[in-house]
């Protein structure tokens, strides 16, 4: 196993495809995330809305190759909107998404609805400090193939896929 990079935190999570038959409650709690995977780099900028109150939340994030199949290192620095704007005008790819946080037996998932070129893509995912638990987690019906180890269902990935690459990779999923 690696060592964390200084300064870093483990991110511990699971992916899933989600089901499009599952209805997301209109009730759950809503974010617009818009990132910037930015080029040459795996530097990510981020604005998070929370679309209830309108309060945005602006960070910049490193992620690191992963550890193993659930763990993978990251670092957040949280900025002004001023430093956010300065950062924004940096050469990168943008992805958008709405996350729902949906409850499942005392779990939250994060529930990514894409949008723009990746619409139609939606993204379960399970996180926690608890890796025993993380594994453990009984999943919803909802909670279709696991891409947790699938690097096209990556934000640095996906940021680079045309929405006729994504239908592919999907179709060639379900046969």
């Amino acid at each position: 196993m690696n060592a964390r990079p200084k300064y870093s935190q483990a991110e511990l999570e699971r992916r899933f495809l989600i089901d499009a038959s599952y209805t997301i409650e209109s009730a759950a709690p809503r974010f617009l995330i818009e990132d910037t995977y930015l080029d040459d780099g795996r530097l990510r900028l981020r604005s998070v809305t929370d679309e209830r109150s309108a309060n945005a939340t602006y960070k910049l994030c490193k992620k690191y190759p992963p550890i193993d199949e659930l763990e993978t290192p990251i670092t957040n620095l949280y900025l002004s909107k001023l430093e956010f704007e300065l950062l924004a005008k940096l050469p990168g790819q943008r992805i958008s998404k709405r996350r729902y946080h949906v409850e499942w037996k005392g779990a939250v998932f994060g529930v990514d609805v894409f949008s723009g070129e990746l619409a139609g893509l939606r993204l379960g995912e399970l996180s926690g400090s608890d890796r025993q638990r993380l594994v453990a987690n009984d999943l919803p019906d909802w909670a279709g193939q696991e891409v947790t180890m699938d690097v096209f269902f990556q934000g640095g990935n996906l940021c680079h896929t045309s929405g006729a690459e994504l239908r592919e990779k999907l179709a060639m999923m379900q046969t």
